[in-house]
């Protein structure tokens, strides 16, 4: 059995590819999205999304042997927040993110994130910012999350740049609106 073509760039079969659907944003904050060994090959993958979609970003695998070293740099060169909800995280807002120089994002399930978190004393450093608003998740219907007010990457990025830059980014959802649509005609 022969394995189906997928697209070079966002990885989906050729036939589910969203590439079409990105609207490529120039945000204003500076991100640095360590996505978890194991999202990579997810076929629903939302970091990938938010890499493809927003052009002052940066993702980087949690087994790159220069992780640290990336890690370093973007703190010592932005002063950045990390974007994680724990019992001392504080609420974000814009004034919060504007304190901030950028923002650093952990893509994975919640345990691979906090599996991120401790294997990194840098990370555990920064001051620490959640959602605390939470849109209605589209991605929802087609991957399981820990919590019903859990957003997947994509969707937290997006809410904090439209946040900072008040503005709605909702034309940049539009990859995973599409994906949601494809799953949606699989789905029982």
């Amino acid at each position: 059995m022969s394995k189906r073509e997928t697209c070079s760039v966002c990885t989906r079969p050729q036939t589910q590819c969203y590439c079409d659907s990105i609207s490529v944003y120039e945000n204003s904050l500076p991100t640095l999205l360590i996505r978890h060994i194991r999202e990579s090959s997810h076929p629903f993958n939302t970091g990938r999304m938010a890499a493809l979609t927003y052009k002052n970003f940066k993702l980087i695998e949690s087994n790159d042997p220069n992780l640290h070293k990336v890690i370093n740099d973007f703190i010592n060169e932005y002063n950045p927040f990390l974007l994680f909800k724990t019992q001392s995280s504080l609420p974000i807002s814009k004034e919060e993110i504007n304190n901030h120089g950028a923002m650093i994002v952990l893509d994975g399930t919640w345990d691979k994130a906090k599996a991120i978190l401790f294997a990194n004393k840098e990370l555990q450093k920064l001051t620490q910012l959640h959602l605390q608003e939470s849109k209605k998740s589209i991605y929802k219907s087609i991957r399981k999350a820990c919590s019903e007010d859990f957003l997947s990457t994509f969707e937290a990025i997006t809410s904090v740049y439209e946040m900072q830059e008040s503005r709605s980014l909702e034309e940049q959802i539009k990859p995973l609106k599409t994906i949601v649509e494809q799953q949606r005609k699989w789905s029982p």
